[in-house]
């Protein structure tokens, strides 16, 4: 009898909205040739962690090119409640990649040497935590500052690895606000957004637009138009609506992970017919999590596909070797990428690295795609010689 009653409105609804989606892909055609609204800048390059640095970095600092001196700075003081602990935002100092004790470097440090104050913004955009990362960041303000914040940023908001701050200093910090975690999603995009309304340059406004709906692309899947918050006010016309939506929306995440499944069995299947014999494992351990080992490699040495935080999908190498860092510069110098103690990764082309909330990845997924199949595989198998050179030189050595 449930079943029933959930079809006699889901049904309605779910016809009515791909009747209001196609409404809203022919406008978007008629208007296109005027507004362009697919068009963006970050379309030719996909900006890595370091380059969203730098830009964020740009916009922060009142001496940089943009021209609207410390506009941007007082509303990001406003937005994270600090205005209160700056007096000149003239006398300041905005670095990126600063290099502090132990050879860490902070992704951005704000300095207001007036008020012996400093904001420090981890962006953890595509890498992973360092071991004591945290902890030698916050050392290093307490030593040198009288007053300091320095923000966790993530894509959603997640918190740091126990490996990069203890338990206790983490809750320390938090509590007196001089640790505080951020997102893209919630606290940058609206800070671009306010960024934007308060440029005064043509110029440099078409560049914020652009960039705050990159972010709506990837993070949010919001393409153009405002699309969301039309599908928001037709999901909120009626109360059966509201109970359609509210059903979908408990349905989706398994909806996700069974599509996740089912790609990630073709991914597994195919790499098992490139690495075949008895000296190759394939191990798939959840989805979009697939590794290849050979018996020569050194000890617990995997390369494969990883999806950290489930919407961060790499190539990774990882092992337990003693000589970690030898293969991860050595894979780093053949393929780029970033390494840590655990690690080294590259990131997917970007419908695939975020494809959680992201319908070209999604669809890529639903759809089996052979284009995406085929590049994983042609990735790992590019990885596994690199491994398999660097094992040759090891023994030869």
């Amino acid at each position: 009898m449930e079943s029933i009653v959930t079809a006699s409105y889901i049904k309605p609804y779910f016809s009515g909205l791909i009747s209001l989606n196609r409404t809203l892909k022919d406008v978007q055609a008629l208007y296109d040739p005027v507004n362009a609204f697919r068009f963006n800048l970050f379309n030719f390059w996909y900006p890595g962690e370091n380059k969203l640095s730098q830009i964020l970095a740009f916009f922060l600092d009142p001496k940089q090119t943009h021209g609207q001196g410390d506009v941007f700075l007082k509303i990001f003081l406003n937005q994270f409640g600090l205005t209160h602990l700056v007096s000149d935002t003239n006398n300041v100092n905005v670095k990126c990649e600063y290099t502090i004790t132990y050879q860490r470097r902070i992704d951005i440090l704000i300095s207001f040497y007036n008020d012996k104050f400093a904001i420090g913004i981890e962006n953890k955009f595509g890498a992973g935590d360092q071991v004591n990362q945290l902890h030698d960041y916050a050392k290093y303000f307490k030593d040198n500052f009288n007053n300091h914040v320095l923000f966790y940023l993530t894509p959603k908001g997640g918190n740091p690895s126990l490996s990069s701050i203890n338990k206790e200093n983490y809750e320390l910090y938090i509590g007196d606000g001089s640790l505080q975690s951020i997102s893209y999603t919630s606290d940058i995009i609206d800070l671009i957004n306010k960024w934007s309304l308060a440029c005064q340059a043509n110029r440099v406004r078409y560049f914020l637009n652009d960039f705050e709906q990159y972010f709506k692309k990837i993070l949010i899947g919001d393409n153009f138009m405002n699309e969301h918050q039309i599908v928001a006010d037709y999901a909120l016309s009626t109360p059966e609506n509201l109970t359609a939506a509210f059903d979908t929306f408990k349905a989706f995440s398994i909806i996700k992970e069974e599509i996740a499944k089912r790609f990630t069995d073709k991914l597994a299947a195919n790499l098992k017919t490139v690495f075949n014999g008895d000296k190759w494992d394939v191990i798939c351990s959840k989805n979009l999590n697939v590794v290849v080992n050979h018996i020569s490699w050194p000890s617990n040495t995997y390369v494969g596909i990883r999806d950290f935080d489930h919407d961060r999908v790499h190539f990774s190498v990882k092992t337990n070797t003693v000589d970690w860092q030898g293969l991860f510069s050595f894979v780093k110098n053949e393929k780029g990428g970033s390494f840590n103690s655990n690690n080294w990764w590259l990131k997917l082309e970007p419908a695939y690295n975020r494809w959680d909330e992201n319908i070209e990845g999604i669809t890529a997924l639903y759809n089996l795609n052979d284009d995406a199949i085929s590049y994983m595989i042609d990735g790992i198998v590019q990885i596994t010689d690199i491994v398999n050179r660097f094992s040759d030189y090891i023994v030869s050595n």
